[in-house]
């Protein structure tokens, strides 16, 4: 390794590092996909503003980067704004935790290396992700929990 006079030394293996946008996307993607495979056994325990938002959600309205007939809840990017809206919703915090926990964290762990560096940072991510100031346990009075439990057990 050729010595540098000035600086830090030159890494020799390269580190990568993703952005915050990069780690949004996968996650967030994998769980819509499961979600719009889920929502039509989900929908029936759901209070009519849940449905409201989740067909939002998950329609191409709401998906970031799509064109938006609505302005008012355009989403340009899965930045910090989009971030902020789904993660005010408890039915998102709940079922976006419950999924990651049974389904999220294993695959991740099919597509890298789990001692990988792109592992770790996905990972990590996604549990601070998780903790939020805003995580307080949901109030789930209004969906039908038998139904919830029993969707989220047949996943595997």
């Amino acid at each position: 390794m050729e010595r540098r006079k000035r600086g830090r030394p030159r890494r020799t293996v390269p580190v990568v590092r993703k952005k915050t946008e990069e780690k949004d996307k996968y996650w967030l993607r994998a769980f819509h996909k499961y979600m719009r495979r889920e929502y039509p056994r989900l929908r029936e325990g759901l209070s009519v503003l849940e449905r409201q938002f989740w067909e939002f959600v998950l329609s191409r309205e709401g998906t970031p980067g799509k064109d938006s007939q609505s302005e008012s809840c355009r989403f340009a990017s899965y930045g910090k704004a989009y971030k902020d809206y789904i993660f005010s919703h408890m039915t998102y915090m709940h079922l976006f935790r419950r999924w990651f926990l049974n389904i999220g964290s294993p695959q991740l762990s099919l597509k890298y290396e789990p001692q990988s560096e792109v592992y770790v940072q996905l990972h990590d991510y996604a549990l601070r992700l998780l903790s939020l100031p805003n995580t307080d346990a949901p109030d789930l009075s209004e969906l039908d929990k038998e139904a919830l439990v029993t969707s989220l057990l047949s996943l595997g």
